[in-house]
């Protein structure tokens, strides 16, 4: 039977936790209109060696709020001067050169519309130009109100 013996020596050795550098400046704002992410970064300027600790996190986030938003109003949605809907391909009526019944050219017809951006938002409307006690309070008012989201 062998016995192996080993001499250990006394090796000493030092743990080095990571440096990491300065933090560097935040960046702009990803949107410029609402809520949007800002980052920031830095460098390992020392790893970590014989079990020190990490420099994580190397990146930073933050939320931020722009309010370079676009003037618009914000009841419809124009293009130009024209609020932008389409009709039901079936609603077309080829005496009215193939447009929407109460598209504006007839009253008190109910039409059906979509939005072209959005085409999950879609209703109905009537188009009246009654005014004043002949008026019912569920279709007129006073000043104009928008049904287009």
């Amino acid at each position: 039977m062998f016995i192996y013996i080993s001499r250990q020596k006394n090796i000493n050795v030092s743990v080095h936790d990571c440096i990491g550098s300065e933090w560097g400046p935040w960046s702009a704002c990803n949107n410029k209109c609402g809520r949007g992410i800002q980052k920031r970064s830095r460098k390992i300027e020392r790893p970590a060696e014989n079990g020190g600790k990490g420099c994580n996190p190397l990146v930073q986030r933050r939320y931020c709020y722009s309010t370079q938003c676009d003037k618009h109003d914000p009841e419809i949605a124009l293009r130009g001067s024209t609020v932008c809907v389409k009709c039901e391909t079936t609603a077309f009526i080829p005496s009215l050169d193939y447009r929407c019944r109460g598209d504006g050219g007839t009253e008190g017809m109910i039409t059906r519309w979509s939005l072209f951006s959005e085409p999950y938002c879609y209703g109905k409307w009537q188009r009246t130009v009654k005014t004043g006690s002949e008026c019912d309070a569920s279709v007129c008012q006073p000043k104009p109100h928008y049904i287009f989201v």
